[in-house]
């Protein structure tokens, strides 16, 4: 096996694996206020494009503090097993069942080449909407 070192401190992956694996280098999620509950929004940028996915969260499902609740999301960015987004959300490893289903779908979107210029993402006014309307907005690189 070779080891690259990118910018002096992180290996890179075996190049036999890079087929299944993807690169997420910026995160964004958006919990806008909705009725009976909250929307979830998640916008990941990674190598191969960029992915969306969205959830519904009922007002009893509602954490009390969105920072805990999204306080896993920081081991999203870097490198993704594609195979490990492929198998259950519900492993018992896994804190945040709903936070891990937006990453999935947003993984899964990118997979399915949905991020090129033609599908549905939404646009920048859209984004700016969202950030407008947010009870909470995390960005992460």
């Amino acid at each position: 096996m070779i080891t690259v070192l990118h910018e002096g401190t992180e290996p890179l992956p075996d190049i036999q694996q890079l087929p299944s694996l993807l690169k997420v280098s910026h995160i964004e999620l958006y919990i806008i206020r909705a009725e009976s509950g909250h929307r979830a929004y998640m916008r990941l940028s990674t190598n191969a494009g960029t992915g969306w996915s969205e959830l519904f969260i009922q007002q009893k499902e509602q954490p009390a503090d969105w920072n805990a609740w999204c306080s896993s999301a920081p081991h999203y960015i870097g490198w993704v097993n594609l195979h490990t987004v492929a198998g259950s959300p519900h492993s018992e490893k896994i804190r945040n069942y709903e936070l891990r289903s937006l990453f999935d779908e947003a993984v899964r979107q990118v997979c399915r080449g949905q991020s090129h210029p033609g599908s549905r993402q939404p646009s920048q006014t859209e984004y700016a909407e969202l950030f407008r309307q947010s009870v909470f907005y995390l960005s992460l690189f």
